[in-house]
C-alpha cells in the first residue's frame, strides 16, 4: 500500500458508455427445422414452398422473405431473394434491432511530466514511477500450495481529484480502479536522450490508463461518480 500526490494533469475528462447491440428477429429454429424436412422428402418448386409455410406459420409477415431464402439456401438450391433482389436494385430488409447489453467500464487516462533540479528530486519521480508499476503487476508465490502456477491479484487505485485541502467535488467521483497501462518515456521533448553526471534521465513522461473495477449505476451516478 502507499499513497501518491501529483499534479492536476491536461486533460481531464470522464467518458460513460452503454452497451447496445444490434441483432435480426431469430428464426434459425424454423429454419433448421425446414431444411432437414425438404432435404428428407426432396421437395422442389411449389412443394417447397409449402413446406416453407407450414414450419414457419409461427413467423411474423416481415420474416417470411429471410425465412424462404434461409430455406432455399440450406436446401442446396441458392438465395433466391438475393437473386431476385439483384435484379430488382432491392435489398431484404431484416429488421434489426437494438438490445441493451450493460454499461460499460470507465478508463481514465493520465499523462504526468517530471524535470527533476537536484538528487532528491530525481530520487521521489523514481520512486512514483516503481510504485506504479510494482502495484499494477500480480504477485507470483512460489511457496504457496499452488507452487507459483497462480498469479496473486495486481493492488487496486483509489483516485481522488484534490483542490487545497479537500476533495473537489466539482468533480466526478472515481471508483475503485485497477492500472491496465503505464508507460514512461524518457525523452518526452524529443531529440536525443540527455541525464546529468550522475546518468539519471534530465526528463521523464509517464502515461497512465486506469479501469474501474465495478460498472455504473442510475445510483452511482446520483452519487457523484
Amino acid at each position: 500500500s502507499g499513497a501518491i500526490a501529483l499534479y492536476m494533469p491536461p486533460g481531464i475528462k470522464v467518458s460513460y458508455s452503454a452497451g447496445w447491440g444490434a441483432d435480426d428477429t431469430n428464426v434459425s429454429g424454423d429454419v433448421a427445422q425446414a431444411i432437414t424436412s425438404v432435404k428428407e422428402k426432396g421437395l422442389t418448386g411449389l412443394e417447397l414452398v409449402n413446406e416453407a409455410r407450414r414450419h414457419g406459420s409461427g413467423i411474423v409477415a416481415h420474416q417470411a422473405k429471410q425465412f424462404l431464402s434461409a430455406l432455399t439456401e440450406g436446401a442446396g438450391m441458392g438465395d433466391w431473394m438475393k437473386l431476385l433482389g439483384k435484379g430488382w436494385g432491392m435489398a431484404i430488409n431484416n429488421h434489426k434491432e437494438m438490445f441493451y447489453e450493460g454499461p460499460g467500464f470507465r478508463e481514465f487516462t493520465y499523462s504526468f511530466k517530471f524535470w527533476p533540479r537536484n538528487d532528491d528530486e530525481t530520487k521521489r519521480i523514481q520512486d512514483i514511477i516503481m510504485m506504479f508499476k510494482y502495484h499494477m503487476h500480480p504477485g507470483r508465490d512460489k511457496q504457496a500450495w499452488h507452487k507459483g502456477r497462480m498469479f496473486d491479484y495486481p493492488s487496486e487505485f483509489e483516485i481522488h481529484y484534490l483542490h487545497r485541502t479537500g476533495i473537489n467535488t466539482s468533480l466526478n467521483k472515481i471508483s475503485r480502479c485497477a492500472l491496465k497501462n503505464c508507460a514512461v518515456d524518457y525523452t518526452p521533448e524529443g531529440g536525443n536522450f540527455k541525464t546529468f553526471e550522475d546518468h539519471t534521465p534530465v526528463s521523464y513522461k509517464v502515461d497512465l490508463t486506469f479501469a474501474e473495477l465495478e460498472y455504473m449505476t442510475k445510483d452511482k451516478i446520483k452519487d457523484g461518480f
